[in-house]
């Protein structure tokens, strides 16, 4: 599922009304009743959600952004889930306060799809069912902030129902916000895995746009904060990392390379990565762009009392629920066999585990299949080129092929398409592929 937040600041803060109202708050009654097992897809990704919840609380209530400056996108299915004790409670720390109270959504369910996420960053009004009809308004004196969390495969990121965002359709968005005048500097922070691959080699370092990701483009991000209660992770680590760094008091002297700085010293899993202006955007305040900061574009002088060393504020990570995004779906069913107390509940929990064993099985083999089928075209021992714009059309249709003929991807399944990506850029063709695939999933 994704889930998007935008803000506006800048020298012109601008308020943006509503076109419609949004009926995103009446959908978690509709949603959460069409569950199998223990494990819903929403539920296991409940952190991704719990993540951008925390993000908006934090930016209205300390960086005192108003809400009519924040967009806010996701699916909306965890806090009325049947499996959440506390319905409408959603918390992102361990006994952390209600991040959904207050909370306004504009576009979520069925409208949190790929178009819509390019609509409203293109400025244009989306084509959707409930959302709020609200879109980027921003001008050439706006500063912008986006903050994306979701799962993301190498070169994309991951929509509901099988919908993938593409790396070169999101650069492209960008050029043409930076073409017409959309934005004075716009800061992006990625939250999936691979997420550097939806930036390196391809994000212009002279356009005006600063962007950090939590991994390199081959790796997982990671999960933290395993609830036993709940059963699911309740925070993406990345993700935790800056927001609750806004939150220190030291946040209105911190700098984008500060908070870069802090952040990859907390993550220690994956490598936190940073793309685009870095060289004339690192020195500015984060709150020019996570806060209602307007006055200069340097931090205030009473800031070299202060230590912007945020390291210390999240709180204690136990190692052994920090874990690869790409294995949650493994790990919680096998905590679940643990914590369960009738052996009837411990069966569910092994029937969910032995599922997903076979599910990983399955894509291994389809990988596999295809790695053997393209040995003819490719060398092995080529390392690959990043993608050309003709190649960028061939991986877009042999994934989003892969998941025509072998349906909807898993979570597992995205974690493989390193090596989707590197068949292609290695020459390999969307005719053998494609032939591959219908093969192996006919």
């Amino acid at each position: 599922m994704l889930n998007a937040v935008w803000t506006e600041t800048g020298a012109s803060m601008q308020v943006y009304p509503r076109v419609v109202d949004s009926d995103c708050a009446m959908q978690h009654f509709l949603m959460g009743t069409h569950r199998e097992g223990v494990f819903s897809k929403g539920w296991t990704n409940y952190r991704h959600q719990a993540d951008v919840y925390h993000a908006y609380q934090t930016l209205v209530g300390y960086g005192h952004v108003h809400p009519s400056n924040i967009i806010v996108m996701a699916y909306d299915d965890i806090a009325y889930d049947t499996h959440n004790a506390q319905p409408g409670y959603v918390r992102n720390v361990p006994d952390g306060p209600n991040v959904y109270d207050g909370l306004s959504i504009d576009y979520c369910g069925t409208d949190v799809t790929k178009d819509t996420f390019l609509s409203v960053l293109r400025g244009e009004v989306p084509i959707t069912t409930n959302g709020s009809g609200r879109t980027l308004a921003s001008g050439p004196s706006d500063d912008v902030f986006i903050f994306l969390d979701d799962h993301g495969g190498v070169g994309y990121v991951l929509f509901p129902h099988a919908s993938f965002l593409f790396a070169h359709e999101m650069m492209g968005a960008i050029q043409h916000m930076h073409d017409t005048d959309m934005y004075r500097r716009m800061v992006f922070y990625l939250e999936s895995c691979h997420s550097g691959s939806m930036f390196q080699d391809l994000l212009p370092s002279d356009i005006g746009v600063y962007a950090t990701t939590a991994a390199l483009p081959g790796e997982d991000s990671y999960s933290i904060y395993y609830d036993h209660t709940l059963q699911t992770y309740l925070a993406d680590e990345y993700s935790i990392a800056w927001v609750t760094g806004v939150e220190s008091p030291s946040a209105p002297c911190t700098t984008l390379s500060d908070q870069y700085a802090s952040v990859t010293d907390i993550v220690t899993d994956s490598h936190v990565q940073q793309y685009g202006d870095v060289d004339g955007m690192a020195d500015l305040p984060i709150f020019q762009f996570m806060g209602n900061y307007t006055s200069t574009e340097t931090v205030p002088a009473y800031c070299d009392m202060y230590n912007t060393d945020m390291s210390h504020t999240v709180q204690a990570i136990d190692s052994l629920y920090r874990t690869p995004n790409s294995f949650v779906d493994l790990f919680i069913p096998m905590r679940c066999m643990l914590d369960r107390e009738t052996e009837a509940e411990r069966e569910v929990c092994r029937g969910e585990y032995v599922g997903e064993m076979a599910d990983r099985h399955r894509w291994d083999a389809i990988h596999t299949q295809l790695e053997s089928d393209c040995a003819n075209e490719v060398d092995a021992d080529t390392q690959p080129s990043p993608l050309t714009p003709s190649q960028w059309g061939v991986y877009q249709q042999v994934v989003e092929g892969m998941a025509a003929e072998c349906g909807e991807l898993s979570y597992y399944a995205v974690s493989l398409s390193t090596i989707m990506h590197g068949l292609v850029g290695r020459g390999c063709t969307s005719e053998t592929m494609m032939q591959s695939l219908r093969q192996s999933c006919s």
